[in-house]
């Protein structure tokens, strides 16, 4: 509740100062709670005070790109995913085999886990306005859960089978389930308390639903048996002919009027509730139709099928407007609040999300197998992940451009030459590579190390590299001949980050005896000075636009040092935090990431944190694309994250 009283005084702040800053802030404190909002918020800026250049920009990456992630959000389930709802808020919805019910963000990140089922959950559905969610099991139950804690309410006893299908009413004040036990249950939703038992099935049930007012309800079986009855006294008023097959799913129109049937024999039709009569079929799939949802003006009807498509019809013609293929069988879909993304689960553990306007999926894992432990932005993207791989990504589209594997190799380092050309990979079999983007072969390969190698960094306008490895070797070479200028025992124990001055006349070594090392970076040999205050190894370090030098050790500690005096200029602490790696931003910022999963900015003058944003999953690697302004994190699951840019940076 905090946040939304927070997002109303901004809101009001905004209308009366009319300043599209202001607005972005909104934005950026939206979109930290889900893509959909900040959207919403950016557009209000953009056509309230038609703000500066870079709004508009940021509003049309949103808009294109939808869901941020290079690589794939994290929409899994520890089993088979029977069913998928798009929430009011843009928030997903799925149910698994695993026995839990899991609330999803718009870009991955799990918000809260349902558990308590002791089966498969085949079915739920929620009441947005208080907040509640029903779900039906193979555990013969149905549950309530409170939807903004995940905590369950009560149980919902009595049938004698697995509970295939439930339905709230839109007043949120009656259940109805339906069994393969052949009967339907209406409860009260207040208490959970059983109002009617349904008994005129033949066969198990398959598919319920409640009518808007909550008069009206319909159930379907295994031999395609539709009734409509009334909730109240369990009266069948319809029952509704022509299914040749096992009825999965049904849906009421939002005007009250028609009901949507989808059945195995392939067909999707609409019934006139008040006679009984189809009004429509909408024939296309060529296998079952799993379920098939009204859009929220009735006017479309979103349908998936077994056949691997799913289609879109114009609810009045009854004619196609989109079709597209995937690569699954369609068992549960739903469209987003927008209108633009649709969320399909197949016969898997994963979620897809696919873009209706670009007619592609814009969730498969396409990142890394492995953990991405490193990032550098230059022109392009590059990443390393923990399975031995680079990988080169277009920063626009997010698709992958190149792939280089090393297997058994232990990549643990990158970076990219300034002009842009060619990249060196350091790696833990004592080796250095340099591979030639032209032609995406080995150029050199520097093999004098006498260690895993840990860090590496181009000096920032020749084709020189440094490098430094775990036994404190420092060597300083030609990436076109790999011949070394300079080589030499630093004596500091691992070298585990290497940062040059933006004039390249000297480099910054981060190592494990609790410092820092200044030195010339021609020969490596002539120790300018030594920055030693650390009281355990230091992890990371960076050479910042005004030359101060940025150290972070593996307790925590981070120093703020003048290059040119041994001068600290700060000193911060950061309790219970593991920085796992560091980047600047727009010369002024600095970025932490952590492996708890938070990135932390930070303002290195005033030396306090000024923002903290959690993405819900470690976080290893950053790179700042200056071009675009976008952060990218690298996951540990995989995934490579880009943040668009907002006035708090």
């Amino acid at each position: 509740m905090e946040f939304w009283k927070k997002m109303e005084a901004l809101e009001e702040e905004a209308k009366q100062s009319k300043s599209s800053a202001k607005w972005m802030e909104i934005g950026y404190h939206y979109w930290t709670m889900g893509a959909q909002k900040a959207l919403e918020a950016i557009e209000r800026a953009y056509l309230l005070y038609n703000g500066p250049r870079y709004l508009e920009k940021v509003r049309r990456e949103i808009l294109f790109h939808g869901l941020s992630t290079i690589g794939a959000p994290n929409f899994r389930h520890g089993g088979y995913i029977h069913k998928v709802r798009f929430l009011p808020n843009g928030y997903i919805l799925s149910a698994s085999e695993d026995k839990t019910l899991r609330l999803w963000n718009p870009i991955g990140h799990e918000e809260i886990r349902f558990s308590g089922h002791k089966g498969s959950i085949l079915s739920f559905d929620f009441h947005w306005d208080s907040m509640r969610l029903v779900s039906g099991s193979e555990d013969k139950t149905c549950k309530v859960w409170d939807m903004k804690t995940g905590q369950e309410i009560y149980t919902l006893q009595g049938h004698e089978d697995v509970v295939s299908s439930v339905s709230f009413s839109s007043d949120g004040t009656l259940i109805l389930s339906g069994s393969e036990d052949g009967t339907a249950r209406v409860y009260r939703a207040s208490q959970g308390e059983i109002l009617l038992k349904f008994e005129k099935h033949p066969e198990a049930i398959t598919a319920v639903a409640l009518s808007a007012d909550g008069k009206l309800a319909a159930s379907g079986d295994w031999d395609g048996n539709c009734l409509l009855w009334v909730v109240e006294n369990g009266k069948v008023g319809q029952s509704l002919a022509g299914h040749k097959g096992m009825i999965q799913s049904l849906r009421f129109s939002p005007n009250k009027r028609f009901l949507l049937t989808a059945c195995a024999d392939g067909m999707i039709r609409l019934f006139d509730c008040a006679t009984g009569k189809e009004v429509r079929h909408f024939k296309g799939h060529k296998d079952s139709v799993e379920e098939a949802n009204f859009s929220p003006d009735g006017s479309k009807i979103l349908s998936g099928s077994l056949d691997r498509t799913f289609c879109i019809w114009d609810t009045t013609t009854g004619k196609v407007l989109k079709r597209m293929e995937t690569d699954h069988p369609i068992h549960s879909l739903s469209l987003n609040p927008s209108g633009n993304l649709v969320v399909t689960c197949g016969e898997g553990p994963e979620l897809q999300i696919w873009s209706l306007a670009h007619e592609k999926e814009i969730s498969r894992a396409t990142g890394h197998a492995g953990m991405v432990i490193r990032l550098k932005a230059k022109g392009f993207l590059a990443s390393l992940g923990t399975e031995d791989s680079c990988k080169l990504w277009d920063p626009a589209s997010g698709e992958e451009k190149a792939n280089f594997a090393w297997p058994k190799s232990g990549v643990k380092d990158l970076d990219i030459a300034p002009r842009h050309d060619r990249i060196a990979i350091a790696s833990r079999d004592h080796r250095v590579r340099v591979v030639n983007l032209e032609d995406h072969k080995v150029l050199t390969r520097f093999e004098e190390h006498k260690g895993p190698v840990l860090s590496l960094a181009f000096h920032p306008r020749l084709y020189r590299i440094a490098s430094g490895d775990e036994t404190g070797f420092l060597a300083i070479w030609d990436s076109e001949t790999g011949i070394p200028s300079a080589a030499t025992e630093i004596g500091m124990g691992a070298i585990h980050s290497i940062a040059f001055f933006p004039s390249g006349d000297l480099m910054v070594l981060g190592c494990e005896k609790k410092g820092c090392v200044v030195l010339d970076s021609q020969s490596g040999a002539d120790f300018i000075r030594f920055l030693g205050h650390h009281h355990s190894g230091v992890r990371h370090v960076r050479v910042l636009a005004d030359e101060k030098i940025l150290s972070i050790s593996a307790d925590g500690q981070i120093f703020l040092w003048d290059g040119g005096t041994e001068e600290v200029y700060g000193e911060y602490k950061l309790e219970d935090h593991k920085i796992t790696d560091i980047e600047t931003m727009n010369h002024s910022m600095l970025v932490l990431a952590t492996e708890e999963g938070e990135l932390l900015f930070w303002n290195p003058e005033k030396q306090e944190i000024l923002h903290c944003h959690n993405l819900g999953e470690p976080i290893l690697s950053l790179a700042y694309y200056e071009k675009y302004q976008e952060l990218y994190c690298g996951l540990a699951n995989g995934c490579i994250r880009r943040l668009s840019p907002f006035d708090q940076w």
